[in-house]
């Protein structure tokens, strides 16, 4: 009887050490959550002005392909965690020099110095694939496919526009633009341009980072280009407006091959009372009337955390090429377009999933009504920093539950402490009509 007790009593102890043990291997695995996630600061809010938000930014997208994107650490040295889920199969330092020929690349050049390339090796190979048979398939116009664009008249509706946008502080990365010859802005790997039609935003891929890549660089590029064709094509054409599509397909189709990395894109134009929109991944739009949402655009994703995505049109043709899972091949046209018909004083929210995937539509609407009510009501530039803000605070806040914990719910079964923090930026429009005193004659006689 004895020794039934002494037995009894160590079962006990073991288990009562178990259960502290494993006790405290969750709190330490919640502790590195928080500590990560508070890791935050502020940006540098931007007007119609198109100023860059983020001085010093990491290209570090929250783990997406390269890392995991649900929120949870990974251990290091994990390969595996490379290709197992995310936002495309990106490759790993030895795939990434076997595309440069052999040449281990870790780093690549900024934009708008000489040092970019944007002439391709004729000569060179990637993965053992001649660039010449690359730029056949890329050259067969099977990106473009059969599109019909669709254009407005140019009219008196227009945008008026604010916004604000935040980068992740893990890593300091200079700006890609050095020598300030892009149009738009960046914060970290998110992207916009905005005008007084069009306006565009974007979502550079993270997971290249862990290549020494970044897709800032891609992003950015490809809403310069975009902000460039909208641009020339008012000077040509006066009295027309083209669409989200055809400025997205003009934009892609000026990026230079090669240049690695990969991004969503949302773009919208107005015209006639009209709001049309592209969009490809999962960065989107709102539309709010009187303070609550009447539309919200839908996203395009393979499945959790993994959205369509533009990617360099050389990778691509490699990766149909080849057996090998590089990248995904999406192409403008694979952009989901939409129509609204507007009032004016309707607001319009361009926002990267930063926002979507911490606010629920009633946090928004909140957000908005107050905005309307406050002194900096009609300052564009304020709501959109005041969404930013919000998504950063409960992207930290455990209590809080967002729609991105509710997706790796339901999709995956993974029970995530907090939101996902990332980079946010969001451009907040009201479509309107010029007034008859904003149009000025020139007399003969004066």
């Amino acid at each position: 009887r004895a020794c039934g007790r002494s037995d009894l009593a160590l079962l006990c102890l073991i288990g009562v050490v178990v259960v502290v043990t494993t006790i405290q291997s969750e709190n330490e695995n919640i502790n590195i959550y928080r500590r990560r996630n508070a890791r935050l600061r502020k940006g540098i809010a931007s007007t119609s002005s198109d100023e860059p938000l983020c001085e010093r930014t990491r290209a570090h997208k929250q783990p997406g392909f390269a890392e995991k994107d649900d929120g949870r650490p990974e251990r290091s040295g994990s390969v595996s965690a490379i290709f197992r889920r995310g936002r495309s199969a990106v490759m790993t330092r030895k795939r990434v020099s076997d595309l440069r020929g052999g040449e281990e690349t870790s780093t690549q050049p900024k934009i708008g110095t000489t040092e970019h390339n944007w002439a391709v090796d004729m000569n060179a190979s990637y993965g053992g694939v001649h660039v010449s048979e690359l730029m056949e398939m890329v050259n067969d116009q099977s990106s473009r496919g059969n599109l019909t664009y669709t254009r407005n008249a140019r009219d008196g509706w227009h945008f008026e526009y604010g916004s604000y946008g935040v980068c992740k502080p893990e890593r300091p990365l200079d700006d890609p633009d050095t020598q300030g010859v892009l149009m738009g802005s960046s914060a970290g790997e998110d992207s916009y341009f905005t005008g007084d039609k069009c306006v565009g935003i974007a979502d550079g891929v993270g997971g290249w980072n862990i290549q020494g890549l970044s897709s800032a660089r891609f992003s950015r590029l490809l809403m310069h280009l975009s902000a460039e064709y909208q641009k020339n094509f008012t000077l040509a054409n006066p009295t027309e407006v083209p669409g989200p599509l055809e400025t997205l397909q003009e934009a892609y189709d000026q990026m230079p091959l090669g240049l690695i990395g990969s991004t969503t894109a949302c773009l919208a134009t107005i015209a006639a009372g009209e709001i049309h929109t592209a969009v490809l991944g999962d960065s989107s739009y709102l539309i709010l009337r009187n303070g609550s949402v009447i539309h919200k655009g839908s996203v395009l994703e393979h499945g959790f955390n993994h959205p369509y995505q533009l990617s360099d049109k050389l990778l691509i043709a490699y990766t149909r090429l080849s057996d090998k899972t590089l990248v995904n091949p999406e192409w403008p046209k694979d952009s989901l377009l939409k129509s609204h018909p507007v009032e004016e004083g309707d607001i319009l929210l361009l926002v990267t999933d930063g926002i979507l995937d911490n606010l629920w539509d009633h946090d928004i609407e909140t957000a908005t009504k107050n905005w309307m009510n406050s002194e900096s009501s009609g300052n564009l530039t304020s709501l959109a920093k005041g969404l930013t803000e919000l998504a950063m605070k409960i992207a930290v806040e455990p209590r809080v539950p967002t729609p991105f914990q509710a997706k790796a719910s339901q999709t995956n079964g993974w029970m995530l402490p907090t939101g996902k923090t990332d980079d946010i930026a969001v451009i907040a429009l009201s479509g309107g009509k010029f007034k008859l005193e904003h149009v000025f004659i020139l007399r003969p006689d004066l």
